[in-house]
């Protein structure tokens, strides 16, 4: 059996349609309970996606250089002071690739 490859990167503005697809589309709606019922608009999310590239915090894992994973993420100031903050959006893994080591 030959190793896999397995790596994690900064997220590209052509990951975006593959990372739509893995967590909006894909895998990832159906098992969040959370967005079930909510009205999800994948423009909308390539937008946002895009803004945030801009803060290179979001990155992909890959297996074979398939995406199999995203964490968004995003710096910003807060709007009350100086104080700087971090936050994750979404961290996201398609079942099948959950117990392998990135990294």
């Amino acid at each position: 059996m030959s190793q896999v490859k397995t790596k994690i990167r900064l997220l590209t503005e052509d990951d975006i349609p593959t990372i739509i697809d893995l967590t909006v589309n894909g895998p990832g709606r159906q098992e969040v309970n959370s967005f079930k019922g909510l009205d999800i608009n994948a423009s909308d999310c390539k937008e946002f996606v895009k803004l945030l590239l801009i803060e290179n915090v979001s990155f992909v894992s890959t297996v074979d250089d398939k995406i199999v994973g995203v964490i968004l993420g995003q710096i910003y100031k807060t709007w009350f002071g100086n104080n700087i903050c971090a936050c994750d959006h979404i961290l996201y893994v398609h079942p099948e690739y959950r117990n392998y080591n990135f990294g």
